[in-house]
């Protein structure tokens, strides 16, 4: 399914998540399952992302690689929805849980994401924080080009004039 959505092709993607999700999966596949059906529906509203996101983490239980991805992703609809304070803290988390999980480059885009909410908070962005990001990110990672931390430590140090750094 994430493959679909990842081709452009969400009606696919949207119906397969559908289908995993009412087969009644065990509760962490269920968590990847509403959180890729929260990244179909976002498109549409972030605020539609929400509750399914919310139900994946109640779902990822134990399993603390699912329950990073479903926080970085809460924390970027929060972000998405003007709410950086919320977005803040479930970025932290998301921070948290990669740095348990041993993803790096999961971890190197919650750290990214944190840094980008910071700055949104007025509390300027954290150069050592960034480069860290930009150490751990994967280049291979299929992830979206908005959360890759290069990108977003670019635009960061761009804004806080640390020409330099980028």
């Amino acid at each position: 399914a994430s493959h679909h959505l990842k081709a452009g092709d969400t009606e696919r993607a949207r119906g397969l998540a559908e289908s995993l999700i009412e087969g009644s999966p065990p509760a962490s596949l269920r968590a990847e399952a509403l959180r890729l059906l929260a990244e179909v529906r976002v498109v549409t509203g972030p605020a539609a992302a929400l509750p399914l996101l919310e139900e994946a983490l109640a779902c990822a239980g134990d399993d603390v690689a699912v329950a990073a991805d479903v926080e970085l992703s809460l924390g970027i609809v929060h972000f998405a929805l003007f709410q950086p304070e919320r977005a803040a803290r479930h970025l932290a988390r998301a921070v948290e849980l990669t740095d348990a999980s041993g993803a790096d480059g999961a971890r190197a885009e919650a750290i990214a994401m944190a840094e980008m909410c910071r700055l949104q908070l007025g509390r300027g962005g954290d150069v050592d924080r960034l480069q860290l990001a930009l150490t751990l990110e994967d280049h291979d990672r299929a992830t979206a080009f908005q959360i890759r931390p290069s990108l977003i430590a670019g635009q960061i140090f761009e804004f806080i004039g640390a020409l330099d750094a980028a």
